[in-house]
């Protein structure tokens, strides 16, 4: 099951970017053609949370776009 917070918290694109550098997973809010249009790096859709939820990795960041 993955655990989301209640609240997000909005950062800057040089933030995002630092945080990716640092091990934090980027989420995209599409997916199919959209998503591999729009996928930055590693990104996964987040259709794919649920699924993959007990391959994630606890303790990383994780950057929603």
């Amino acid at each position: 099951e993955v655990h989301m917070p209640e609240t997000a918290t909005r950062i800057q694109p040089e933030e995002a970017k630092k945080a990716v550098d640092d091990g934090a997973l980027l989420v995209s809010a599409y997916d199919g053609e959209k998503f591999e249009k729009t996928k930055i790096g590693d990104a996964i859709p987040a259709s794919a949370l649920q699924e993959r939820a007990d391959q994630l990795p606890r303790d990383r960041e994780m950057i929603f776009y």
